[in-house]
């Protein structure tokens, strides 16, 4: 699972790109690092919380082989679901 600085890393590099002048409006303020450090912690918790349910599951194959499939999936699953919620949601 990566870690809360993992994941503010990806949304200042985001919004770097993607919201330039918005970008250094935030970072000239002083409210960027904030807005960073509470992303990291509300993905890092959506990823905990999409995790335990998917592991959780009583949709997963019960055959072994599609069952690790499954689980095999998972952490990419998770990882485009927080991208899309916080990591690249516009401001």
């Amino acid at each position: 699972m990566p870690s809360p600085e993992t994941f503010a890393k990806a949304r200042d590099l985001f919004l770097k790109e993607a919201f330039p002048d918005q970008y250094k409006q935030m970072k000239a303020s002083g409210q960027l690092q904030k807005h960073l450090d509470q992303i990291g912690q509300e993905a890092d918790d959506l990823w905990s919380t999409l995790q335990a349910q998917m592991l959780n599951s009583p949709d997963l194959p019960e055959a072994f082989q599609d069952r690790v499939k499954a689980l095999q999936a998972v952490p990419e699953m998770i990882r485009e679901m927080v991208n899309a919620d916080l990591i690249h949601a516009p401001l």
